[in-house]
C-alpha cells in the first residue's frame, strides 16, 4: 500500500477507544482489526488472515517465546519469594535502615542501577523486591512504577555493557558505519560510534535527574498526587482501586532474607555470564575480548529464559532445603506464578500485533519521518529526529523498532547533505553523534510514555498497578524531562560546530536546571494554600 496518512489511523483509533473504554485489550485489538482492514483495502477475509498471521507470529516467534518464559519465571520466582516469606523477610531485615519514604523510593532507584544489564529485568524485579517496602510506607503503587520505569531503559541505554549493545551496533553496521572500507559509507567502528553518542543520550540524563529531584524533594502534582493523597488518608495504594491479582504476600515466620537475596544475585550473574559465554569471551573458549563478548552476544532472549530456570531451580531447592516451604506446595506456587503473569502476557502479545502492523505493514514510523523531517534546517535536525523518535516509540510501543526505523533514514540524509568525498569520517560529519543520541532519547522516552509498550506493562505488573494508570500518572513527572531534552538538543545543534565537548556541557547543563526549574513550579502550582 502506499504510505499516506491512513498509516496513523490505527494508532488514534486505539487511542480514542481506550479513552472511551478505559480497556487496554479490547483497545489494542480493535486497532489491530482497523489496521489490518487498511492493509487489506477493506477486504474482511484478507483482513481476518493478515489479523491471524500477525498474531500467529507473535506466539511462535521462538525470541518472543522465550520472552514470555522469561516472564513467567520471573513471576513464578516472586511467587516463591511470596510463599516463603522471604521478600517480606528481606522487607523486615532491612526496613529499619530505611526511616522514610525518601530513603525507600532512593532505594528503589538503586536497585535499578544495579540491574543495568537488561531493561526487562529492571522492570520485572525492582517492583516486586521494593514493594513489600513501599507499600508499608504508603508510597502509591504508580510512584514505584514510575521509579523503576525511570531508572530501567534510561540506565540500560548508558550502559555500553548491556542488552541493548548488539542490537545498537547491528543498526549501526547496517545503515552503512563500520571500520571495513569495502562496504562503509561512514568510516567507524560501530560500537565506538555508540560509546561516542552515549553522552548525547539527553533524555537519559533528564529523566534519571528529573526522578531524583522528585524523590528528594518531595515533589508532588497531577493524577500522581491525587494517587499520593488517596495513599495518605485511605491507605489505598491503587488511587482507590482494588488491587489487581496477585500471589499473595507471606507472612510465613522461617522466612529468610538469603532466599530473595541469592535468586536475584543468581539471575544477574547467569544473564551477565550468558551473555559472555555466548558472545564468545576468551574466557569461555571465544576470541572475543570482555567489551567484544557483549557486542558480539545476539542471543539475549534465550539467555534471558536460560537465566530464569537456572533461578527458579536454584531458588526452590533453596526454600526446599531451609524448609520454609514444603514440596507439595511448589506446583500451587508454580500454578500460582503463571496466573499472575498470563494477564501481562496478553497484553504484550497484543501490544506487540498492533505494533508489528504499524511498523511492517502501514509503515507509520517511515510516514512520521518523511513527514516531520522533509523541511528542517539543519541545525534544528537532532531536536527534529528526538521528536520523530518519541512519537513513533510512542504509537508503535517499540524501542527497538523505532531505532531499526530511524537509523538508516539518519545517515541516508545526512550523506546526502555532504560534500565530502564516500566513504566519510565521523569528523566529516558533526550532527551525527548528536542525532543518534536523540534517535536513542526519542526511542526510550516514548517506549516509557507508552500506554502499550512491553516496558510500561512490566513496570506496572512488577509494581501492582494498573498499567493504564502508571502511563497517566508518570507522564506529567516525564513531560518536564521531555521539553528539556528538546531544548537541548536545540543548543546541541547550535554549538556542534564549536566541538562535542561544548555542546554536551552547555546542553546539558542548562537543560537539567531548567527541568528542575520545571519541577519546581508545577510542585508549587499544586500544593494548596493556607488561609
Amino acid at each position: 500500500m502506499v504510505i499516506s496518512w491512513l498509516s496513523l489511523l490505527p494508532a488514534l483509533i486505539m487511542l480514542l477507544c481506550m479513552l472511551i473504554t478505559n480497556h487496554l485489550n479490547f483497545s489494542l485489538f480493535i486497532g489491530s482489526v482497523s489496521a489490518a482492514l487498511i492493509v487489506s483495502e477493506g477486504g474482511i477475509n484478507a483482513a481476518a488472515i493478515k489479523l491471524y498471521e500477525r498474531f500467529f507470529e507473535q506466539i511462535t516467534d521462538i525470541n518472543k517465546l522465550y520472552l514470555y518464559a522469561f516472564l513467567i519465571c520471573i513471576s513464578i520466582l516472586i511467587a516463591l519469594l511470596n510463599q516463603s516469606g522471604s521478600a517480606i523477610a528481606f522487607a523486615r531485615n532491612i526496613i529499619h535502615r530505611l526511616k522514610s519514604k525518601k530513603n525507600v523510593e532512593l532505594s528503589s532507584m538503586a536497585l535499578s542501577s544495579l540491574l543495568f544489564i537488561d531493561d526487562y529485568l529492571s522492570n520485572l524485579t525492582v517492583g516486586y523486591v521494593m514493594r513489600p517496602m513501599t507499600d508499608r510506607f504508603a508510597i502509591p503503587r504508580a510512584k514505584l512504577a514510575f521509579l523503576v520505569h525511570s531508572l530501567a531503559s534510561p540506565i540500560v541505554i548508558l550502559a555500553p555493557i548491556s542488552s541493548w549493545t548488539a542490537m545498537i551496533t547491528l543498526q549501526l553496521d547496517q545503515a552503512g558505519i563500520s571500520s571495513k572500507l569495502d562496504s562503509a559509507k561512514i568510516i567507524g567502528e560501530p560500537f565506538l560510534v555508540y560509546l561516542q553518542a552515549i553522552p548525547f543520550v539527553f533524555y537519559s540524563f533528564m529523566i534519571i535527574g528529573s526522578a531524583l529531584f522528585i524523590v528528594s524533594r518531595h515533589i508532588s502534582y497531577g493524577p500522581m498526587q491525587t494517587h499520593e493523597q488517596i495513599a495518605h488518608t485511605t491507605g489505598n495504594l491503587l488511587g482507590g482501586k482494588q488491587a489487581p491479582h496477585e500471589p499473595i504476600m507471606s507472612s510465613n515466620a522461617h522466612g529468610s532474607a538469603i532466599d530473595l537475596i541469592l535468586p536475584i544475585f543468581t539471575l544477574i550473574m547467569s544473564v551477565i555470564v550468558g551473555i559472555l559465554y555466548f558472545g564468545g569471551y576468551h574466557f569461555f573458549g571465544g576470541e572475543q575480548t570482555f567489551l567484544g563478548a557483549i557486542k558480539n552476544n545476539n542471543q539475549t532472549e534465550f539467555i534471558l529464559f536460560l537465566s530464569g530456570i537456572i533461578t527458579i531451580i536454584s531458588a526452590f531447592a533453596l526454600t526446599l532445603l531451609h524448609r520454609t516451604i514444603q514440596f507439595k506446595q511448589s506446583f500451587s506456587v508454580i500454578y500460582a506464578g503463571i496466573q499472575a503473569m498470563i494477564p501481562s502476557i496478553i497484553m504484550i502479545i497484543l501490544a506487540s500485533t498492533l505494533g508489528v502492523f504499524l511498523k511492517d505493514d502501514l509503515k507509520t514510523g517511515t510516514y512520521l519521518a518523511q513527514t516531520v523531517l522533509s523541511a528542517v534546517p539543519f541545525s534544528l535536525l537532532p531536536c527534529m529526529f528526538f521528536f520523530a523518535a518519541t512519537i513513533i516509540a510512542l504509537i508503535t510501543g517499540s524501542a527497538w523498532g523505532t531505532i531499526a526505523i530511524l537509523i538508516p533514514i539518519e545517515t541516508q540524509m545526512l550523506l546526502s547533505f555532504t560534500t565530502a568525498t564516500l566513504p566519510c569520517t565521523i569528523a566529516e560529519m558533526p550532527l551525527l553523534l548528536p542525532i543518534l543520541g536523540a534517535i536513542f532519547s526519542g526511542a526510550i522516552c516514548g517506549n516509557q510514555i507508552s500506554p502499550i509498550s512491553d516496558t510500561t506493562i512490566m513496570a506496572a505488573t512488577s509494581s501492582g498497578s494498573y498499567p493504564l494508570d502508571h502511563a497517566r500518572t508518570q507522564f506529567p513527572y516525564a513531560l518536564p524531562a521531555i521539553i528539556s531534552t528538546a531544548v537541548a538538543f536545540i543548543v546541541a545543534g547550535a554549538l556542534i560546530s564549536w566541538g562535542n565537548t561544548i555542546a554536551i556541557f552547555a546542553a546539558i547543563s542548562t537543560n537539567l536546571i531548567g527541568c528542575v526549574i520545571m519541577l519546581t513550579f508545577l510542585n508549587k502550582a499544586n500544593t494548596p494554600t493556607s488561609k
